[in-house]
């Protein structure tokens, strides 16, 4: 669902700051759209682009068919790939050229409808108007691309912290932000963090942005939102509301029934003016006429019932997934948990039971780690209600530690109610 629109400004949002971009300049920062765009005095049209922390990425195998088809299967799969509905997400993807008995990969990007409109609704507010939403994180895949560099992490300091946005074969496979930091050494890490936590073999490293870094494989001076400026629009992603995406759909469908009319009178048409030349076989024309009018209220009556049919089929399945199936699987809470470890801390147990807290136990170097932690837990949007249950210091061969246990909920995590036991009563037996 995109369109090369050319050069445009970028706004990037999230729920906690706004950067305008301008087509020729320096970055605004602020706390919201309005005042970035008075800061900036860019243009009345925008590129939209989410912040890393409010889309989810994600790569997964599709059969090899039709980029129509893939999107009618990721919207049956929505609600396995994300920790919501698939009503309630607008989703949009990439397919790459690797292809296996599996299926061909593609990566997957998607947004909560509410964040989306949250962000829609700030632009508009701000006397702007939303040419295309994109996440932020695609400007590292024009990065890579322009540095000949396919499969590589690409690096830089943003606003929310240090930005890793993993590349394979030209795909984003995964993003997130770690704390912010100019220590190469801690950067170096961070960046195989991130490799692991992605299921990615180390590859190269591009550090964009003008980000000092040591152990990069190559520097650039642009960043991702500077690379989305020069043509964000046109480089594969579009992400619109499941309404949007649905009314798009009907129209096509739309579009191909009334060309399927159309045909239909044409033939007609063509027919009555062959038959208008032969006066004995007039009223044989208006019979037929007749007929097939009455075959296409018949047709029209049956698609709409077997269409209905097939929605509230649709919607009913999807309820069943959204109660059958977990939000969150442990292996996804526990990547993520353990891709939130700062340096200087680690796991040492973790406690996960459908519809209870995950319990984190660990140990740090100092207590600074382990706030650290808790503040990285919080700031997750997939987790909630993160808390220290308690800190003790220990020693471990004579070097002084922090044992700690941390608490917390994963969004989605609903419990399966037991049923209900039928109670028994007994009545009063005289003597």
């Amino acid at each position: 669902m995109s369109r090369s629109l050319g050069s445009l400004p970028v706004i990037e949002w999230s729920a906690k700051h706004a950067v305008a971009m301008p087509v020729a300049g320096s970055r605004v920062v602020g706390e919201t759209v309005p005042e970035v765009v008075k800061k900036s005095g860019i243009g009345k049209t925008v590129l939209l682009a989410l912040s890393r922390r409010s889309v989810f990425v994600r790569t997964t195998r599709v059969p090899n068919v039709s980029a129509q088809e893939v999107r009618q299967v990721l919207g049956l799969q929505a609600a396995k790939l994300f920790p919501t509905s698939a009503t309630g997400m607008a989703v949009d993807f990439k397919l790459g050229t690797d292809v296996n008995a599996d299926g061909r990969i593609a990566g997957v990007i998607a947004v909560p409808s509410e964040t989306l409109r949250a962000a829609r609704i700030a632009v508009s507010e701000a006397g702007l108007s939303t040419a295309m939403v994109v996440p932020a994180a695609w400007g590292a895949v024009m990065l890579a691309d322009s540095a000949g560099m396919p499969n590589c992490a690409v690096v830089e300091q943003g606003v929310e912290g240090l930005n890793i946005d993993i590349v394979q074969d030209g795909l984003l496979v995964y993003s997130r932000v770690a704390p912010a930091t100019e220590n190469s050494t801690q950067i170096s890490s961070e960046v195989a963090r991130t490799f692991a936590a992605a299921g990615v073999a180390p590859a190269a490293i591009l550090a964009a942005g003008g980000l000092a870094m040591n152990e990069a494989t190559q520097r650039i001076s642009m960043g991702t939102l500077q690379a989305l400026v020069q043509d964000g629009a046109g480089q594969g992603i579009s992400l619109i509301l499941p309404e949007e995406a649905t009314k798009q759909a009907a129209s096509q469908v739309g579009n191909r029934s009334r060309l399927a009319v159309l045909m239909l009178l044409a033939t007609i048409t063509v027919g009555a003016l062959v038959f208008l030349d032969r006066s004995d076989v007039l009223t044989k024309v208006g019979k037929d006429e007749a007929m097939w009018q009455a075959k296409m209220r018949k047709l029209r009556s049956t698609r709409d019932e077997q269409s209905k049919k097939a929605s509230d089929a649709y919607i009913k399945a999807g309820r069943f997934k959204t109660i059958l199936s977990p939000a969150q699987t442990s292996s996804e809470v526990l990547t993520l948990v353990s891709s939130r470890v700062p340096q200087g801390a680690w796991i040492s147990g973790i406690s996960y039971d459908r519809g209870k807290p995950v319990l984190i136990r660990g140990t740090a170097l100092a207590s600074e780690a382990v706030t650290a932690y808790l503040d990285a837990l919080n700031a997750e949007p997939r987790f909630k209600d993160a808390k220290l249950v308690f800190a003790n210091n220990a020693t471990i061969e004579e070097s002084v530690v922090v044992n700690f246990s941390i608490s917390l909920r994963a969004i989605g995590n609903i419990p399966l109610d037991e049923p209900k036991k039928a109670s028994t009563s007994s009545k009063a037996v005289k003597p």
